[in-house]
C-alpha cells in the first residue's frame, strides 16, 4: 500500500530584495536574518548607489540599505534611491534614531538600528513596509481610476492630457474625442442597474480596444467616455479622431445574460470630437467643450435623445419607452 502524501503546502511568492551594504560582513548578517525570518527572500546585493542604479528595472518588493556607502552617505542615500526605486519601500540600516527620522523624512519606509538587528524585528519590518506601500499604491490607484471600469477618471484624464501638452518637442496635434451612451437611463429603468454597468464595462473595453496605446481613456461621468490624443499633423489628428469615431458609431453588443434581468441586446453610442486649429491654439477645457457640443449635435441628428426614442430590446429589438 503506497504512501498516503499530506496536502500541498502553497508556496509563499518570493519577497524580491535590494541590499545595499558595502561591509561585507553586515551584508551576510542582514541576509541570514532576512531568510531566518522569511524563508522566500531573494536577495540582490550591491555595494554602491551606482551598482543598484544597474537594477532600477528590476521589480523589488523592499529596499534594504546602509547610509554610508562609498558614493553616497547619511539621508541623502534614501533620498537618491526613493527617486530610482519609486514606490518600493525603502528600510534604512542607521546608526541612530535621530538619523533614522530624517531618512523617513525624505522618503524612507522605516529604519531600524543596526545595533537592534534581530530576525524577528527585521521580517516584521519588511512585512509592514511592504504591506504599507501595497495600501499607499491601491489607495493612490483608486484615487486616479473609475471603481466600475478601471479607466482614468475625469481629473486623472486632465492630468495626464495637460502633461503630454506640455512636454518639450516637436509641435503636436490634440485632439479630443467624447463618447456618450445613448438612452442610458431607459436601460437602466428597463433592465435595471447590474444591466447598466455591464452597459458601461463593455463600451469601455471596447473603447480600449479602440484606441491607441499613447491616447488617454477616462470615464468623464456617468454614461460619458472621453479620449484624448496627439499626431504630428492637424491633418492626422482629424483623420484619427474621424477613425475612431466612426469605429465607435458602430453597434455594440451586450450580453448580459448572466445578470439579474438578462438580455443580450445592443447599443448605440453618440460620438462628438474636436481638433485644434493649426491657425491658434486652444485649452484642453475648449477641446472637450467643442467635442461635447458635436456629440450633442451627433445625438440631435440620429434622433437619439434620452427624451423619447426606443430602449434597446432583447437581441436587438427595440421597445417603445
Amino acid at each position: 500500500m503506497g504512501a498516503v502524501s499530506g496536502p500541498e503546502v502553497e508556496k509563499a511568492d518570493p519577497c524580491r530584495v535590494l541590499l545595499l551594504e558595502d561591509n561585507s560582513s553586515d551584508a551576510r548578517l542582514v541576509s541570514a536574518l532576512l531568510r531566518r525570518s522569511r524563508a522566500e527572500a531573494v536577495i540582490t546585493h550591491c555595494v554602491t548607489i551606482s551598482d543598484a542604479l544597474d537594477h532600477r528595472s528590476s521589480d523589488f518588493d523592499v529596499v534594504l540599505t546602509d547610509l554610508n556607502l562609498p558614493d553616497s552617505s547619511g539621508a541623502e542615500t534614501v533620498s537618491q534611491l526613493a527617486t530610482v526605486f519609486t514606490g518600493v519601500p525603502i528600510i534604512a540600516l542607521t546608526t541612530d534614531a535621530a538619523l533614522g527620522l530624517e531618512c523617513i523624512a525624505v522618503g524612507a519606509q522605516d529604519f531600524i538600528p543596526k545595533l537592534e538587528l534581530k530576525a524577528e524585528a527585521l521580517g516584521r519590518a519588511v512585512g509592514f513596509s511592504i504591506g504599507r506601500a501595497k495600501q499607499m499604491r491601491q489607495t493612490e490607484y483608486a484615487s486616479r481610476h473609475d471603481s466600475l471600469t478601471g479607466l482614468l477618471n475625469r481629473a486623472s484624464f486632465q492630468e495626464a492630457a495637460r502633461s503630454l501638452l506640455s512636454q518639450p518637442g516637436p509641435q503636436k496635434f490634440p485632439f479630443i474625442v467624447f463618447v456618450d451612451v445613448n438612452r442610458f437611463k431607459a436601460i437602466n429603468d428597463t433592465y435595471g442597474h447590474a444591466v447598466g454597468d455591464m452597459v458601461l464595462i463593455s463600451i469601455a473595453d471596447q473603447l480600449t480596444d479602440a484606441v491607441r496605446t499613447s491616447d488617454v481613456v477616462c470615464r468623464w461621468g456617468g454614461d460619458e467616455f472621453t479620449v484624448f490624443g496627439l499626431a504630428d499633423s492637424h491633418t492626422s489628428a482629424a483623420e484619427l479622431a474621424h477613425r475612431l469615431r466612426d469605429q465607435l458609431r458602430t453597434f455594440h453588443k451586450v450580453d448580459a445574460s448572466e445578470a439579474p434581468s438578462p438580455a443580450s441586446f445592443v447599443v448605440t453610442v453618440s460620438v462628438g470630437h474636436s481638433v485644434e486649429d493649426p491657425l491658434e491654439t486652444h485649452t484642453l477645457e475648449q477641446l472637450i467643450s467643442d467635442a461635447d457640443s458635436d456629440m450633442y449635435e451627433d445625438k440631435a441628428r440620429s434622433g437619439d435623445s434620452e427624451f423619447g426614442g426606443k430602449v434597446p430590446g432583447p437581441r436587438g429589438q427595440k421597445v417603445e419607452h
